[in-house]
């Protein structure tokens, strides 16, 4: 146990960890309801309470579901609850809790992987998921999920059915691991002053698949003494799952400790039996050996290297170049490590070598000359002088003028690359087995290679040439021959001709004139605006292929959820992604898209990129979404639809009770602590259904405890499914628990439980008449003789009555004599309940008088003869 004490902190918190449910303890299964069952519900046991209230411990209470799958792997659901605000604080600082770190984290899941090899047998391949969440500053919970290989012993195909059979760490293993943790616990109970007792308990229990099935399974029993203290191992047994319990147990009073030796069994053993033809036999079982025990490590590793032996880049009159030669060598390899027992061993490394040749070459360059050839040079086409406000003269000067030029630009480029790789696999090792005999020893080699490798290569070239002749005509109007505005009209032919490896040869020619604005100096001396103020295409002609025009439209992609069994919820959340098209794109400008089947089904248009996604509400049962998309060169998508169907009907909630209750008004209940389970259920209903789960919430003196349900439950079972809730201590609870289908819709519900000891009896009693009483008249005259046994109503059109009840479960009373019935909902302001019931007829009658609970459930009943006579009608 060298490995554990080397981070003594941190994997004392880890070994003190076991997977547990929260305590209130929960445990959560998706295994199918027991056959035999006759109710229509599933519901998983919750325990509300403290733990052994009012002894001073601390503890681990720990819970791990165990899900065996026919791929050979076991994936863990670990949950644990510390117990105590010392132990709490520790845990808190070992793990750097609420900012548990990734290194903080590695080394507290490397020691849950030894506590789970070591305890169990399960080799982690995978964790998964870790959170940490406190409660009160006396609880904290861990919550982990991984993928587990079990510990297989044997495996036998018989036909098409594979005999599995898994077992847990060897007998030294787990003894080794819980006298270290003893021991460690035996150093908390020095340095923690105030405790009694250290409780660690291990529930686990163990699901299968729907292909996988548990046949046979052997789970200790046993009370065993381990460095002075208790290791108490109890199996169970549920409708569809195998169970069982440790429990270490660290008392200060040595003397009432007890136990039955030496622990020399397997914690548990497990058959199971599996479809061959989907059971990966690899992880069970050496070649040809079927028996075999096995315990596999696949190592992963690699190396890689690049070299650049040759770099040249340079140059010289205008022309670019560029010569690359790389190599490079890569080893990717497995070293496979396997014991199936003391003496047989495998063990082989499988090497990747790839080793490429990489070769760039590219070449560049670009030339361009500009030719400009006056053909009419300014001239003076007016002197005239023209004055106003007085003799002031002002002269202008109008210079009409014409230049012709040609402008020639050419550029092109020249890549090419060889690309050798080979490649090289090799497998290499062994198997060795240590016997008794001669020769001791039995080597026999694996060895097996491949030889591979590619030779790519590839050629691209561009040329591109442009010849553009124009002409410009320009017109400056210049005061006092000084200085004016000059007008510039600028048609020209921008004509575009080349070769590339893609399309081929090609050609363009585009007609265009532009309109310049500038101020002219001298006649000598022109500033011209850079842009023209208008520019115009006045002809387009083309040949080939020409590059640079983006005449493709883009794609559009649309996802939408959630989403389960084909079915979307009332809340939609719609993710587009458009993507422009081909050899040249101009980019994505808008995403348009709608509902038809909407109240508002015009067109939305979205900005690209859009942002984040987008909601909506689905408008019926069965509804469309169309969309495209439009790129900033106009290419506009052909318009996509995608048909929706949708579960609009929200999950049933239901509660039921196991045990003694009593509803007030359908949402305060009282229950018995201890003996009252309360059942919180849902299932989701309708032709169109989703799976679901449901959320619980309990509130208690201040304190809240989330439940969060990550498991889904299927929504063809006929099963309702949720939690049971047993509470250990009295009080009021609020509870809330939440129905979520996997679409989003939701059903909510919440009650009050007072939990209590004792429940009140109701009760109900005829307070009027009274024995002897003689009522004339309607109550005119009512006489009273203690000597007379009978209640008598003498010329009454109604026999009145009078009814008092206890407790709060009556809410409302029913009257009934001589067939007729009389209903009263509340009581009078002396809190008695009045009836009078007409049509009683002559003769010895039975008046009955029944007070029901809110449920209409009869919970209280009396009765007494009377004697009518003479009744008036």
């Amino acid at each position: 146990m060298v490995r554990i004490s080397r981070i003594l902190v941190v994997t004392l918190v880890c070994l003190l960890l076991s997977p547990s449910i929260l305590p209130p303890v929960i445990t959560v299964s998706q295994s199918k309801p027991p056959a035999s069952t006759t109710k229509n519900y599933y519901a998983d046991k919750i325990h509300l309470g403290l733990h052994n209230k009012g002894v001073e411990h601390m503890g681990v209470y720990c819970w791990e579901n165990v899900t065996l799958t026919r791929e050979g792997y076991a994936d863990l659901e670990i949950t644990m609850e510390v117990y105590s605000e010392k132990l709490v604080n520790l845990y808190k600082s070992a793990l750097k809790f609420p900012d548990v770190d990734e290194e903080v984290r590695e080394r507290f899941l490397k020691a849950l992987s030894l506590e789970q090899e070591m305890l169990f047998g399960f080799h982690i391949a995978e964790f998964k998921n870790l959170d940490v969440t406190q409660t009160s500053a006396s609880t904290i919970f861990l919550h982990i999920t991984a993928s587990a290989i079990p510990r297989y012993i044997g495996a036998e195909e018989i036909g098409n059915v594979i005999k599995i059979e898994i077992e847990s760490a060897s007998p030294g293993s787990v003894k080794e691991f819980l006298g270290q943790q003893i021991s460690l616990t035996n150093l908390l109970m020095q340095s923690f002053d105030g405790y009694q007792i250290f409780v660690k308990e291990i529930h686990l229990r163990f699901f299968t698949d729907n292909e996988t099935t548990i046949e046979d399974q052997s789970i200790e029993r046993g009370r065993y003494l381990i460095n002075g203290c208790t290791v108490e191992l109890t199996p169970a047994s549920y409708p569809e799952n195998s169970y069982m319990k440790i429990r270490v147990t660290v008392n200060e009073n040595k003397k009432r400790i007890d136990g039955k030796g030496d622990l020399d069994v397997s914690l548990f053993s497990i058959k199971l039996s599996t479809d061959s033809s989907s059971f990966d036999k690899t992880v069970l079982s050496f070649e040809g050996d079927n028996n075999a025990n096995k315990s596999v490590y696949d190592i992963p590793w690699s190396w890689a290297m690049d070299f650049d032996p040759v770099h040249l880049e340079g140059e010289e009159n205008g022309i670019y170049y560029s010569i690359d030669l790389d190599f490079y060598l890569a080893f990717d390899g497995i070293l496979h490590y396997a014991a199936r027992d003391w003496c047989n061993y495998e063990v082989w490394v499988n090497t990747l070598v790839i080793a490429g040749l990489e070769t760039y070459i590219y070449v560049s360059g670009e030339f361009e000359k500009t030719w400009s050839i006056p053909l009419y040079p300014a001239k003076n086409l007016s002197y005239k002088s023209y004055g106003w406000c007085g003799d002031l003269a002002v002269e202008i000067v109008v210079l009409p003028s014409v230049e012709a030029e040609i402008t020639v630009e050419a550029e092109g480029y020249i890549y090419a690359s060889l690309f050798p790789e080979a490649q090289f696999d090799l497998v290499a090792g062994g198997y060795l087995t240590i016997n008794w005999g001669y020769p001791p020893l039995i080597y026999t080699p694996k060895f097996s290679y491949t030889m591979g490798g590619s030779f790519d290569k590839s050629f691209e070239a561009e040329f591109e040439a442009k010849i553009i002749p124009g002409m410009k005509f320009r017109l400056a109007v210049l005061l006092y021959g000084v200085v004016g505005p000059e007008l510039t009209a600028h048609p020209y032919l921008d004509g575009r001709f080349g070769f590339n490896t893609d399309t081929g040869l090609w050609w363009r020619a585009d007609l265009y004139i532009d309109l310049l604005v500038g101020v002219n100096f001298l006649a000598e001396i022109r500033w011209e605006w850079p842009a023209p103020i208008c520019h115009v295409i006045l002809k387009r002609w083309k040949g080939g292929n020409p590059p640079g025009e983006d005449t493709t439209p883009p794609v559009t992609t649309l996802s939408v959820g959630p989403m389960d069994r084909g079915y979307v919820g009332k809340k939609l959340y719609l993710w587009f992604n458009a993507t422009d098209k081909g050899k040249v794109v101009s980019g994505v400008k808008t995403t348009k898209y709608r509902l038809p089947e909407a109240q508002d089904n015009s067109w939305k248009e979205l900005d690209y990129p859009v942002d984040d996604y987008v909601r909506e509400r689905s408008p019926k049962k069965d509804f469309n979404i169309e969309f495209y998309s439009i790129d900033k060169a106009g290419n506009k998508e052909a318009k996509n639809v995608l048909p929706l169907k949708a579960d609009l009907k929200d999950p049933d909630s239901y509660l039921e009770f196991e045990g003694p209750y009593i509803d007030y008004d359908g949402e305060v209940f009282h229950i018995l602590r201890n003996k009252t389970e309360v059942l919180l259920l849902g299932k989701d209903i309708g032709s169109r259904r989703t799976d679901y789960r449901v959320w619980l919430l309990v509130e208690h003196e201040g304190e809240l405890m989330v439940i969060n349900c990550t498991r889904w439950f299927n929504c063809d079972d006929s099963y309702k499914r949720g939690w049971g809730c047993i509470f250990h201590d009295t009080g009021n609870y609020k509870v809330k628990w939440i129905v979520e289908d996997k679409v989003g819709n939701c059903n909510y519900r919440e009650i009050t439980l007072v939990v209590k000891d004792r429940l009140e009896e109701a009760s109900i009693a005829i307070t009027f008449p009274k024995m002897g009483d003689f009522v004339i008249l309607d109550g005119f005259l009512v006489l009273h003789s203690p000597f007379y046994t009978k209640r008598v109503f003498i010329a009454c059109r109604y026999v009145h009555c009078e009814a008092q009840t206890t407790g709060d479960v009556i809410k409302k009373v029913e009257f009934e004599c001589d067939g007729k019935t009389v209903v009263k909902e509340y009581p009078d302001e002396d809190s008695i309940y009045r009836a009078r019931i007409r049509g009683v007829s002559a003769g010895e009658h039975l008046l009955t008088v029944r007070g029901y609970n809110y449920c209409n459930e009869v919970v209280a009943e009396d009765c007494v003869k009377i004697l009518v006579l003479i009744p008036i009608d």
